[in-house]
C-alpha cells in the first residue's frame, strides 16, 4: 500500500480514498464517521503511518486554530459591537428627548391676557425614567460617555441641540447635511434649532424640505411647522398643519388643545369646542387642556361652566404655573358673575402661589378694586 497516499487521504480527509484504503485493510467502514475511520486506519497500519505523518504544525491543526481565531476575533469585535450598540441606544434616547422637548415649548398668542397656549407638558426627566428606566443621573452619564466616544458630526449636533446650544448644533448639522442632504431627521432638527432661535421663516423652509421628502415619516414635523406658523400669526395655515399632524397622531391632546385655541383666534368657537371635547374624551385630566378649555368658556361668557372647569383643575393640579393661572382666570369669571369676594379670594390664591405674578396683581385691582 502507498503510505504517502494513505497520509494524504488522512490529512485531507478524502472520504472516497479513506473508504478504499479501509477496504484494502479489511476494515468495516459503512457505519463509521470520518474521524473513526481515520483512527481505525491508523491503528491497522499505524507503525508505518505514524512516522510518515510526523508532527502537524499548529497552523494546520484546525481543531486548535479555529477556536483560537474565533476567540481573537470575538475579543476585538464584541467590544466594538457593544460600544456601537450602546451609542445607537443613546442616540435613539437623545433623539426622542429632543422630540419630546419640541412638544413642550411654551408660546403665547393673541392679546387676551388670560389666553395661554402651552403644549402638552411632559417633564423630560419623567419621560426618560418612564420610557427607558433611567434616572436623570444615569442619563447624564450615558450622554457624557456618548459625547466623549462618538466621532460623528451628527451626534455632536444632537448633543449641542439637547444642551440648548442651537448655533453650534446648526453648524454640525450643516456639516452632516453636506454629505447627507436628504437626511430627514437632520433637516427636521435644523428646523427645530432655527425655531428655537426664533428664526421662524427659515425654520419653515427646513420643515417643508422634510415634508417634501416624506410627509408622514416624521409626524412631529407637522406639529413643529404649526408652531412656527403660529409664531408668525399665520393661524389658518397653522390650524391646517395641526389637522394634518392629528391625522398621523389622533390621540395628541397637545395638538387638540392648540388647534382649539387657533380656532378661537380665527373666530370659530364651535370648532374650538369640538377640539376641546375630543381632547378631554382622550384625557379628561390633561391640565393644560383643562386650563385652556376653562379660559375659552370664560371668553365665550360661559362663566359658571368655566368655574367648574377651574375647580376641577385647582383640585387636580400640582403644577404651580397651571394653578396660578387657573386661580387668576377663576377670579375673572367670578367677577363677571358679580361674586366680587370670591373674585378677590381667587386672585389672592394666585398670589399666594407666586407673589410676583403681575397678571394677578393687575387683575385684582382691575376686577375687584382691591390692591
Amino acid at each position: 500500500m502507498n503510505n504517502k497516499k494513505v497520509k494524504d487521504a488522512i490529512e485531507k480527509r478524502k472520504v472516497y480514498e479513506l473508504k478504499s484504503i479501509a477496504k484494502e485493510l479489511g476494515i468495516p467502514y459503512s457505519n463509521l464517521k470520518i474521524k473513526k475511520l481515520r483512527e481505525r486506519i491508523l491503528e491497522k497500519n499505524g507503525a508505518k503511518l505514524k512516522g510518515l505523518l510526523g508532527f502537524r504544525p499548529i497552523w494546520k491543526r484546525w481543531e486548535i486554530i479555529t477556536p483560537l481565531i474565533l476567540f481573537i476575533l470575538g475579543s476585538i469585535l464584541i467590544p466594538i459591537y457593544l460600544q456601537n450598540k450602546s451609542s445607537d441606544d443613546t442616540r435613539k434616547i437623545i433623539e426622542e428627548v429632543i422630540n419630546e422637548k419640541s412638544l413642550s415649548t411654551r408660546i403665547e398668542i393673541g392679546g387676551n391676557n388670560v389666553l395661554v397656549v402651552q403644549q402638552l407638558p411632559q417633564e423630560i426627566e419623567s419621560f426618560i425614567l418612564n420610557s427607558y428606566g433611567l434616572t436623570p443621573e444615569q442619563f447624564i452619564k450615558k450622554v457624557e460617555n456618548f459625547k466623549n466616544t462618538s466621532k460623528k458630526v451628527y451626534d455632536k449636533a444632537l448633543i449641542y441641540f439637547m444642551e440648548g446650544k442651537y448655533q453650534e448644533a446648526i453648524w454640525f448639522l450643516d456639516q452632516h447635511l453636506m454629505s447627507y442632504p436628504y437626511d430627514i431627521l437632520a433637516l427636521s432638527y435644523k428646523g427645530l434649532a432655527l425655531y428655537s432661535l426664533n428664526e421662524n421663516e427659515e425654520a419653515l423652509e427646513y420643515f417643508d424640505r422634510v415634508l417634501n421628502i416624506s410627509d408622514c415619516c416624521v409626524p412631529t414635523t407637522w406639529y413643529n411647522k404649526a408652531l412656527a406658523l403660529t409664531k408668525l400669526s399665520r393661524f389658518d395655515e397653522a390650524l391646517q398643519a395641526f389637522d394634518r399632524y392629528m391625522e398621523l397622531d389622533q390621540y395628541s391632546t397637545a395638538a387638540l388643545s392648540n388647534s382649539a385655541l387657533l380656532a378661537i383666534m380665527l373666530g370659530n368657537y364651535s370648532r374650538s369646542l369640538s377640539y376641546f371635547h375630543k381632547g378631554l374624551s382622550i384625557n379628561p385630566n390633561d391640565e393644560y387642556l383643562l386650563l385652556n378649555y376653562g379660559t375659552t368658556l370664560a371668553n365665550m361668557k360661559m362663566y359658571a361652566e368655566s368655574i367648574k372647569v377651574f375647580d376641577k383643575l385647582t383640585n387636580l393640579s400640582k403644577n404651580e404655573d397651571v394653578l396660578k393661572m387657573a386661580w387668576n382666570n377663576k377670579g375673572i369669571s367670578f367677577f363677571y358673575l358679580g361674586q366680587l369676594e370670591k373674585s378677590a379670594e381667587s386672585f389672592n390664591k394666585a398670589l399666594e402661589i407666586d407673589p410676583d405674578f403681575e397678571l394677578a396683581k393687575k387683575n385684582k385691582i382691575r376686577y375687584s378694586g382691591k390692591g
